[in-house]
């Protein structure tokens, strides 16, 4: 397995860029028990960092970790989440209408696989879920919301999620949890971490 391309990215890390988000999680999963103190997934890319390797050092480290045998990734055991949502969601009939399915499909075609959080980002503990039904992705609203409920779930960029705490947004939303996604008293705060897998269940 190999990278794309990387460049220097801060004073002492480097971003590494993939072909598609298959390769970054596998990538991930491979390069976080390396020796940098931070790796950072994103949509297609990770960032690493060291205060002691030059940038073309720490891609050579990266390549290294590519390059050797994937089994250990492969084997690590992998969390799966259930949450029960209530498919009420203020886009949900849009949503329906957007696809050309009924409100019925719609919940059914999004309950109906097991997602993996591809990376965190936008606000705290803010899961970006791949793995959603092609058949119901739609665009983002046009003008976005200036307050999402925490617990929300919606439907955006080609992902799923749920908004951890009360904030703007932009996602077409379909339902809504009662689950705690952001708590600063827990180790770790997040519920939810990359290559985790998610499953939604209607209640």
């Amino acid at each position: 397995m190999s990278f794309a391309s990387w460049r220097r990215y801060g004073e002492s890390g480097i971003l590494v860029e993939f072909s598609s988000a298959e390769e970054t999680l596998q990538a991930y999963r491979m390069c976080r028990s390396g020796p940098f103190t931070e790796c950072v997934p994103g949509a297609q890319t990770i960032y690493v960092e060291s205060a002691v390797a030059s940038p073309s050092e720490l891609a050579s480290l990266v390549e290294g970790l590519l390059d050797a045998s994937p089994s250990a990734a492969a084997s690590e055991i992998v969390r799966t989440h259930t949450f029960d949502v209530r498919y009420d969601g203020d886009d949900l009939e849009n949503v329906a209408e957007l696809t050309g399915f009924s409100v019925e499909e719609v919940v059914a075609r999004h309950s109906g696989v097991t997602y993996t959080v591809a990376f965190l980002g936008f606000s705290r503990s803010f899961a970006y879920l791949a793995g959603i039904d092609p058949s119901i992705i739609v665009p983002r609203l046009q003008t976005p919301r200036t307050v999402v409920p925490a617990g929300s779930v919606g439907i955006g960029a080609g992902y799923t999620g749920i908004y951890p705490m009360s904030s703007p947004g932009g996602w077409q939303l379909i339902g809504r949890t009662d689950a705690v996604m952001f708590d600063a008293s827990n180790d770790p705060p997040c519920s939810l971490a990359t290559g985790d897998h998610v499953r939604f269940v209607r209640r």
